[in-house]
């Protein structure tokens, strides 16, 4: 899928600039020109030295054809509630010293949209990793106030607005030092990048946060707030590290082609919640 500079999604096969591919659906094959070199992100396809869009039909044709490494899945979220991924709470979920959490995403608006959190009902609150006005994170009971017994809570903004969030595939990075409550956000093209862009010094509202509730909520990506702030557009990869250990860890290869659920690759089953599906 890919998305026009009107903000557009497109899910079905068609030239975006010049040229032509001939594509036999019936006939089980599918004739294309040769690719050219560095073909493909979640939302282009380039073949032939043209931009095609492809749903997951024709992708498993090309795939067939020989195109395989050319394509790449991503999960479609359409903001509507329910719509996003999860996963039960798992022993390794909860920090001593360091969170460090990775999403990788291609926003479809530059809207209000949680990215990922353990925020459960009340008394299950732990942290949220937003995009509202700005990104924050809320770390244990939001706003400070004392239930489910954590010893300090915190409130941190970064400095990154929703309407300065560029339409493209992006990953917003946020570590929490629990030890001195200091966060930190940065970004990068994709999850794997090697080299983060740090953003400016985050501003503390309230806190430190020098902890974090242990919670049973499940561990939300591409919402937040218990499902209560959706992010619209593609979800590509997500991890999560707890203290120096990778924990969580998915990308297209774990859910490609998924109907209702994916393993992530310690094992661990997501659901693809309400209109969330892989295109």
């Amino acid at each position: 899928m890919w998305k026009d500079s009107l903000g557009v999604w497109h899910s079905s096969l068609s030239p975006y600039q010049g040229g032509s591919t001939t594509t036999t659906h019936d006939g089980g094959t599918t004739t294309v020109e040769g690719p050219d070199e560095g073909l493909a992100t979640a939302e282009h396809v380039f073949l032939g030295g043209h931009v095609y869009t492809v749903d997951s039909s024709v992708a498993a044709e090309l795939v067939a054809a020989g195109f395989g490494d050319n394509l790449e899945w991503a999960i479609s979220l359409d903001g509507s509630s329910g719509t996003f991924v999860h996963t039960p709470d798992a022993v390794g979920f909860h920090p001593s010293s360091e969170l460090d959490v990775r999403v990788e995403f291609t926003p479809a608006g530059q809207t209000f949209a949680g990215l990922a959190g353990q925020w459960g009902t009340s008394g299950q609150f732990s942290w949220n990793f937003q995009l509202p006005s700005q990104l924050f994170l809320v770390g244990g009971p939001e706003y400070g106030a004392s239930e489910n017994g954590t010893s300090s809570a915190g409130l941190v903004r970064g400095p990154v607005n929703t309407k300065d969030t560029p339409l493209v595939r992006q990953t917003y990075r946020m570590v929490h030092d629990l030890g001195t409550g200091d966060v930190e956000f940065a970004t990068a093209g994709r999850v794997t990048d090697p080299h983060y862009t740090p953003l400016v010094p985050a501003k503390v509202l309230i806190g430190p946060a020098t902890s974090l509730f242990d919670t049973s909520a499940n561990l939300e990506v591409g919402a937040a707030q218990n499902g209560g702030r959706r992010l619209t557009g593609l979800l590509h990869a997500f991890e999560m590290r707890v203290d120096g250990t990778l924990t969580v860890s998915w990308g297209p290869d774990n859910y490609a082609q998924a109907t209702s659920s994916f393993l992530d690759n310690q094992g661990r089953t997501w659901t693809l919640g309400g209109a969330a599906e892989v295109v």
